[in-house]
């Protein structure tokens, strides 16, 4: 699931903006990174994005192509250089593809006029699977996107900026050239979204056959009870067992995962360096 969550982060860093740019989200149904409904605070400076869920923080710096993950409970920190993340994906023999599409439907969402886009991003792992079985997964995410959030005139610029520099190469370096061709046309496509989310709705479902769809359902299900029990004998396990359940969003309809993301107070207000930075006494560990 952190291999997911890294390259959704990898296409949101493709949509950024080159001026600070902050905001707010509130996940419903859990999320890839916290649990609950605890507001997610998003943070754009130069070539480096943080998105902080108040017990971790994942920072992206697309200038010394690493990814620092923030433990605030642990108080520690890991750095992970952008090509060992396609390296993994590599060694699953993963293939991933995305597509993005316009859908031509509007409506105003917390006063900001939106239209809807499509983004569906297909994952398909030979070796993944129970006993080494092959595993397909798609997420499917419902953006309702808006121009008129402040900010976003600075977005295409930073879009050429970044996509065209050594960040963004070492991220996808290793990673295939099937990925890197079909990553490459989602930039294409990104840049042209015209607008910032202002809504989003994130489903995970299995895409493999009738058998494999019934055997990751009866797996996640297994997983949630084992889960519940945890949490229902409390103590630092329940912490863990409730985040994890909160991960698992409020799955509906066959969905494996499902959530709602709500982003507001949007600022372009200057954000001290400082905050792209590990806290000062957290320890260094070793990227997992």
């Amino acid at each position: 699931m952190k291999l997911t969550a890294v390259l959704v982060l990898a296409v949101a860093g493709s949509v950024a903006v080159h001026a600070d740019f902050a905001y707010t989200s509130t996940m419903k149904g859990g999320g890839m990174m916290g649990a609950g409904a605890r507001p997610t605070h998003t943070l754009i400076k130069g070539d480096k994005m943080k998105v902080d869920t108040g017990d971790n923080a994942m920072i992206m710096d697309f200038g010394s192509q690493t990814i620092t993950h923030i433990n605030h409970t642990q108080k520690t920190y890991s750095v992970m250089p952008f090509g060992e993340i396609t390296a993994k994906v590599g060694q699953l023999g993963a293939d991933i593809k995305v597509d993005v599409q316009e859908t031509g439907q509007r409506k105003v969402i917390s006063g900001f006029n939106c239209h809807e886009v499509i983004m569906t991003m297909d994952m398909e792992s030979p070796r993944a699977g129970p006993q080494g079985a092959a595993m397909k997964m798609r997420m499917t995410m419902d953006l309702w996107v808006s121009p008129d959030v402040p900010g976003y005139q600075e977005l295409h610029a930073f879009h050429q900026r970044v996509s065209s520099g050594p960040g963004w190469a070492a991220m996808m370096r290793g990673s295939g050239a099937g990925m890197q061709k079909n990553m490459a046309e989602l930039q294409k496509k990104m840049a042209n979204l015209n607008g910032v989310p202002v809504l989003q709705v994130m489903k995970m479902t299995s895409a493999g056959d009738a058998a494999q769809n019934a055997q990751m359902q009866q797996g996640m299900a297994q997983a949630r009870a084992q889960l519940e029990a945890m949490k229902a004998k409390g103590g630092e396990q329940a912490k863990m067992a409730e985040q994890a359940l909160a991960r698992m969003g409020g799955a509906s309809g066959g969905a494996l995962m499902e959530m709602t993301i709500e982003s507001s107070g949007f600022s372009t207000a200057t954000i001290p360096a400082s905050d792209f930075a590990p806290p000062a006494g957290y320890s260094k560990t070793a990227a997992k």
